[in-house]
């Protein structure tokens, strides 16, 4: 429903190829980090990440996970309506960064989710 009315995500994949041979800019949002603390609790997301995109990023990455980064899916939801109003034919692609630790969740993500994930949180041989 939502992609019907503001169009569908942005292929990442799709975004690092047409920048090329040029760098492509990921900026990351985020108010909270278990290392750092609080980084800063007052900031205004849609200016920040707008900001980001003026300055020439081309993906922002929105911590969505509560617990240790204070982000929520709110955040995203916000940041991509901000973008969508204006930079309407050059929004830019917005990845949702979560720390899902669930494998069941992580095997049935939904197909235009990207999964990050750090094999430093995993202790298998496999990895």
């Amino acid at each position: 429903m939502f992609d019907e009315s503001y169009g569908p995500p942005i292929n990442i994949s799709e975004v690092i190829v047409s920048n090329y041979p040029h760098t492509t800019i990921a900026a990351e949002f985020k108010r909270s980090s278990p290392s750092k603390g609080d980084i800063n609790m007052k900031v205004n997301i849609v200016d920040q990440t707008l900001a980001y995109v003026r300055g020439g990023a081309s993906i922002l990455s929105v911590l969505t996970e509560f617990k240790h980064f204070k982000g929520t899916l709110n955040d995203m939801k916000t940041v991509r309506l901000a973008t969508q109003k204006e930079f309407p034919t050059r929004r830019p692609a917005i990845l949702r960064k979560d720390f899902i630790f669930d494998r069941l969740v992580q095997l049935t993500a939904i197909p235009h989710i990207f999964l990050y994930l750090p094999a430093s949180c995993y202790h298998s041989p496999n990895m």
